[in-house]
């Protein structure tokens, strides 16, 4: 959305210190007195995707504040028990808000801990997700350097398609194996390209540079310590060409 960051600014400026800690208390609150210890990793992601959504808030910032809020009842704690006793381990802070010290409902410095491993857990999950989402839009790109302006299969498709008939995973690893119909590895890819060449990929395109390429795209070493890293591209098995572009629907170039 164009007014992301405005609006987003506009709902942290509403709010003045207390009302923020409130809100990034109340979240690790419910999650932690309403998810099992094993949950709680995924609702810091279900909330922060929440109020991504409905306040526009980015990650470090979200996570910041869920951490500032649990510092600060960190500070709550060791008071406590400085007032109380001597055995920080026996201090209890109650809960207010929604959660009353009537039912029951308290924090202590091992609760505390869970729910700081768990928003640790949860942020380098959605940085992870976010890396890897990040990675496969650059290699999207990089294909389309040697795709044709106007291909008979688009990029996107060619990628998702690969996946669906088994020969390359999620993160675009080769996962045939040797003797495979379509063989394997950087002969696979040379196969393939050529299969291509014409109707995706233009035949004007150097082999070497399509090579590079689709060996960066498909996770594959180059060595360069070879003569020609690349000459699995020159030329390839007409049965295992045939048998890719069976795979991908290629129709024989007019």
């Amino acid at each position: 959305m164009k007014n992301n960051d405005k609006a987003q600014e506009n709902f942290v400026n509403h709010l003045n210190k207390d009302e923020k800690y409130i809100y990034f208390k109340e979240i690790i609150y419910k999650g932690y007195f309403t998810e099992s210890t094993e949950a709680l990793t995924q609702y810091f992601i279900r909330e922060f995707k929440q109020a991504e959504k409905e306040k526009f808030y980015k990650v470090d910032d979200f996570f910041k504040g869920c951490s500032d809020a649990t510092i600060d009842l960190y500070s709550r704690l060791v008071k406590k028990a400085e007032k109380e006793t001597t055995e920080k381990k026996v201090s209890k802070i109650a809960i207010y808000s929604n959660f009353t010290p009537e039912i029951g409902y308290y924090l202590t410095y091992n609760d505390l801990d869970i729910i700081k491993d768990a928003l640790t857990d949860a942020y380098k999950l959605i940085d992870n997700e976010r890396a890897d989402s990040n990675n496969k839009i650059s290699k999207i790109e990089l294909l389309k350097t040697v795709f044709l302006a106007e291909p008979k299969i688009s990029v996107e498709q060619f990628l998702q398609k690969g996946i669906d008939v088994g020969i390359w995973n999620e993160e675009y690893s080769i996962i045939t194996q040797k003797g495979s119909l379509y063989g394997t590895g950087k002969s696979l890819l040379g196969n393939l390209s050529i299969a291509l060449n014409g109707w995706a990929i233009s035949s004007n395109t150097d082999y070497k540079e399509i090579g590079k390429i689709f060996c960066q795209v498909f996770n594959i070493p180059i060595e360069d310590s070879s003569k020609e890293p690349f000459k699995a591209f020159s030329s390839g098995s007409i049965n295992r060409i045939n048998q890719l572009k069976r795979a991908f629907s290629i129709k024989n170039n007019s």
